[in-house]
């Protein structure tokens, strides 16, 4: 059984961002995990959830604008 290989458009809806996005994250070595034929870039389902591991694991939790308010305006 061949395994399902997604193109970058499909692979930017799983991520919930653009095909834009997907792209500079590709290109600022963000995304790490992706298959290159000739000129077209595709992803395994596989692909895509090893990239939001490592994103989880990059991502500190967000500071909430209430904390920044307090933090500037005391």
């Amino acid at each position: 059984m061949k395994p399902e290989i997604l193109s970058e458009q499909e692979a930017a809806e799983m991520l919930n961002v653009s095909a834009g996005t997907l792209y500079r994250w590709r290109r600022d070595g963000k995304v790490k995990h992706y298959r290159q034929m000739g000129r077209l870039i595709r992803y395994t389902p596989e692909d895509i959830e090893n990239n939001l591991a490592d994103f989880a694991a990059e991502d500190p939790k967000p500071v909430t604008s209430q904390s920044v308010t307090k933090a500037r305006f005391g």
